[in-house]
């Protein structure tokens, strides 16, 4: 493979590999690209020397020499790539950074009005690994060519034709124009997987079909039962039902008082707090969806609060999630200004319209190795992150969800509040320690889920 490029130079880029495809990228500016795809004989071209991204960087005028020093050591200390830092931290819009890193690697920043009809994904294995590495498909041939949205590509060409064995990286592209692709050209696919994956990959597990024949059938014949028996002995049944719903309604009791006389023990059991010890280059990427509608006057708060989370701004992929039709919550969340790994997404209109097929829609997008789920109005403890990945690591094999603890911030507002923290109480920090103590499943609160083996 060869490749000579000037940095922010117009003209026509070739790139060459040694099957003998070629892709030609015409550059009409530094910061506009239009390619087009043909097939050649391969033949040598040397590449010119550039400048390293961070020798970039300290020619950009919007980042001072300390904020780029500070970003460097972040960068070394967290394990991740300088990019990523910058982004998180708000230093850099991800279009800026983006210009920036294409012309440190000699590779044109395409967006996604380049693309044409070029691309061919054939098998949704082939969809999926572009989207978990962050590829678009630019020509899929004997010898694919991508354009990569990863801050984490090997500046030497050598090396990085050897992170893509079974292709070529030819261009650069923005996390942003990566997602607006695929929701874009793969829209049906997408949302097709997010409503109707589960109930055809485990359709046991699935609410598609909410009772099965047999169910059906057994309910009836109860129904019909327990209706001949009431005609023919009245008292009986009556009797028998009301010592049914007295052992059912006792048995609650006990358990309930049960949870009470467990709680101290569960309490004394735990770490008390402390926060759990990790080398910061050994967290994982955190991924956090957030499905929102019609959620404006909250957005603030919630976004407040995951900033100050206690985990490395550069490890956390955050997804706010928002249906086609909220163009409110859209256009609030927009004037936020948020820094860049704050990613919106934008869920196409689709039924059922439900909180699931968003964030199996958001899933889909999602980088991290864990991943948890928040609602609108959430307040996540600044280390609930740390507390959770702790609880993994130190935790059953098969360890594959936690449930946070949730309860009410304003208990003292007025009685309604109350009687919702009170209820929140005896369920988070009363009936689920003791339901695990018994080894028994637990019920999901619906957010602050936080999920294992995503990668």
């Amino acid at each position: 493979m060869s490749l000579s490029v000037e940095p922010g130079a117009t003209g026509k880029i070739k790139t060459k590999t040694s099957a003998g495809f070629s892709a030609d990228l015409k550059t009409q500016s530094a910061d506009s690209h239009r390619f087009s795809i043909s097939a050649e004989r391969s033949v040598d071209v040397t590449y010119s020397y550039s400048p390293t991204f961070s020798e970039i960087l300290r020619t950009n005028h919007t980042i001072t020499p300390d904020m780029l020093s500070f970003a460097m050591d972040r960068a070394q200390l967290w394990q991740v790539p300088l990019g990523n830092v910058l982004v998180a931290d708000g230093h850099m819009q991800c279009q800026n950074l983006y210009s920036d890193y294409s012309k440190s690697l000699q590779l044109p920043l395409v967006n996604f009005s380049s693309f044409g009809n070029s691309t061919g994904i054939e098998t949704e294995k082939q969809l999926d690994y572009l989207m978990l590495n962050q590829l678009v498909l630019l020509h899929n041939g004997p010898v694919p060519v991508y354009a990569s949205a990863s801050l984490d590509l090997p500046q030497n060409p050598q090396s990085r034709h050897q992170s893509f064995p079974h292709g070529h990286c030819a261009a650069i592209i923005t996390p942003r124009d990566h997602r607006a692709f695929f929701l874009t050209r793969y829209r049906k696919v997408l949302t097709a997987r997010a409503t109707m994956k589960l109930a055809r990959w485990a359709p046991e597990f699935s609410a598609r079909m909410r009772i099965s024949q047999f169910q059906l059938l057994f309910l009836l014949l109860a129904i019909t039962l327990l209706a001949t028996l009431g005609v023919l002995w009245t008292d009986a049944v009556l009797f028998g039902s009301n010592l049914l719903f007295a052992l059912w309604f006792s048995a609650l009791i006990a358990l309930r008082a049960a949870a009470l006389a467990y709680a101290p023990v569960y309490e004394r059991t735990n770490r008390n707090g402390r926060k759990p010890a990790f080398a910061e280059a050994d967290l994982p990427v955190y991924s956090i969806l957030v499905p929102l509608y019609r959620e404006t006057t909250v957005l603030r708060q919630l976004s407040d609060a995951l900033r100050a989370l206690d985990y490395p701004a550069a490890k956390l992929d955050v997804k706010f999630l928002f249906e086609e039709d909220d163009r409110a919550s859209l256009e609030a969340a927009k004037a936020l200004s948020l820094p860049d790994n704050f990613e919106i997404i934008v869920v196409p209109h689709a039924l059922p319209k439900t909180k699931p097929k968003a964030l199996n829609l958001g899933l889909q997008f999602a980088r991290g190795d864990y991943v948890v789920v928040y609602d609108a109005e959430d307040i996540p403890h600044p280390q609930q992150l740390l507390e959770a990945l702790y609880a993994f690591r130190h935790g059953p094999e098969k360890l594959a969800c936690i449930q946070a603890r949730l309860n009410f911030y304003n208990p003292n507002d007025n009685w309604l509040t109350r009687q919702f923290t009170i209820e929140y109480s005896i369920l988070y920090d009363l009936m689920l320690p003791l339901l695990i103590r018994l080894k028994i499943p637990i019920p999901l609160g619906g957010t602050s889920n936080h999920f294992n083996g995503l990668r």
